[in-house]
């Protein structure tokens, strides 16, 4: 088991930094709630909270067995759903903090699921911030994203002055949901509890997350690489990442960043987080490109090209849809990322909340998920599905077409 010390020096924390409350020898544990508890980031969350002496409850739909072999008195587990208010209302009670973690349509088909992503990100937002009202929670940290300020533009070391994106020039409903629940979540700072006293909230946004036992992302690229159909780089842009560890210590000093020990500087205000170290992006894909014995593509496939690709596939993921979900290869959201150059300087947060990013690198995360994987490679075991070679064939054909015709 990780010692306290050990943690917090790992997540690059002050020696002095606790979860607890109280005085004169009446300290008490400080409650939080996670919402999106059993999620990747909302358990490793949870966890370290837990290590360093909090008392925890995770609210989520589900509770996988690995998690559920981890609860104890002081790490519970609540199944609710954010969408009902009075799941939120019951699991907040008795919180000094909600960390608001839960969210959907991140990647993949999902982004395409406007009703489910709007009804999640944004309705469930309003459930927890008037839950926090309702049950005088002081403290809310939203774990939003970059992409609330991503329109298609390139932003070179932005920083939290950005306006919001215009949500006409955003592709995607994930983006535009987290836009709307960032605006909320920072609208809800000084509002007042039934207490009479204030809430405070702020809003974390990272870039793209890694790290040990991620698989959302990492496995997806992966299975890219295996099928062999990443035959040329897609954009060369210079972008963020964000180590999870990095993540988990802003969520951690938002805590005093939120308290009157710090005249409360982060209320109402947001944060870009990320390792401070932007990367062309298939530079840090390399090590997984390496790992599964391939090299990383020499060419350039032209951004505008592939962000054609990229609206055909979401056009034909919703004509077949009715009859077959198919899942796009790629989004125009993930090819924005992929092709235009977006990253922030972490000034706000290292000056606010004395944030110290760690170095991490790739090939670490790279090494843990070969080795779970089982083996180097399992192109064998892995087959390109045979209705994505037609439809990119025909894809493929229209775009030659259409060129030989301007």
């Amino acid at each position: 088991m990780t010692s306290v010390s050990d943690l917090t020096d790992t997540l690059g924390l002050p020696e002095n930094f606790k979860l607890k409350t109280g005085t004169n020898g009446h300290s008490r544990r400080l409650k939080f709630l996670v919402t999106g508890g059993c999620g990747y980031f909302g358990y490793k969350l949870g966890k370290v909270l837990h290590t360093l002496g909090a008392d925890v409850t995770l609210l989520d739909i589900q509770l996988p067995l690995k998690i559920q072999e981890s609860l104890d008195d002081h790490l519970k587990f609540i199944r609710g759903d954010i969408r009902d208010y009075d799941s939120v209302l019951k699991s907040s009670a008795g919180m000094d903090c909600v960390y608001h973690v839960a969210s959907f349509g991140m990647s993949g088909k999902d982004q395409l699921y406007k009703d489910l992503t709007e009804a999640i990100n944004v309705d469930g937002t309003r459930n927890v911030i008037k839950a926090c009202q309702m049950n005088n929670v002081q403290r809310l940290i939203y774990t939003s994203s970059y992409n609330v300020v991503l329109e298609g533009n390139p932003i070179i070391g932005g920083d939290e002055s950005l306006p919001y994106a215009d949500p006409n020039k955003i592709v995607d409903y994930y983006s535009k949901s987290k836009l709307k629940a960032d605006k909320l979540i920072l609208e809800a700072n000084n509002t007042e509890l039934n207490d009479g006293r204030q809430l405070k909230t702020c809003c974390l946004r990272p870039a793209g997350i890694y790290g040990p036992g991620e698989r959302r992302h990492i496995q997806r690229i992966a299975k890219f690489i295996d099928w062999g159909i990443i035959i040329v780089r897609i954009g060369d842009a210079v972008v963020d990442w964000t180590h999870v560890n990095n993540l988990i210590q802003a969520h951690l000093l938002a805590i005093p960043g939120l308290s009157k020990t710090s005249d409360y500087v982060a209320a109402g205000k947001a944060y870009f987080i990320s390792d401070n170290r932007p990367l062309r992006v298939f530079d840090f894909l390399r090590p997984l490109f390496n790992g599964l014995g391939q090299e990383v593509p020499r060419y350039k496939c032209p951004y505008t090209i592939v962000y054609i690709l990229a609206i055909l596939m979401e056009m034909l993921h919703y004509i077949l849809k009715p009859v077959i979900v198919i899942e796009p290869l790629l989004t125009r959201n993930e090819i924005m990322k992929m092709g235009i150059d977006h990253h922030h300087k972490m000034d706000q947060a290292i000056n606010d909340l004395g944030y110290k990013p760690m170095f991490y690198d790739f090939a670490d995360t790279v090494a843990l998920y070969l080795k779970e994987r089982g083996s180097v490679s399992e192109k064998s075991k892995i087959t390109f599905h045979p209705l994505w070679t037609s439809v990119l064939f025909t894809i493929v054909t229209v775009i030659i077409t259409i060129s030989l015709c301007l």
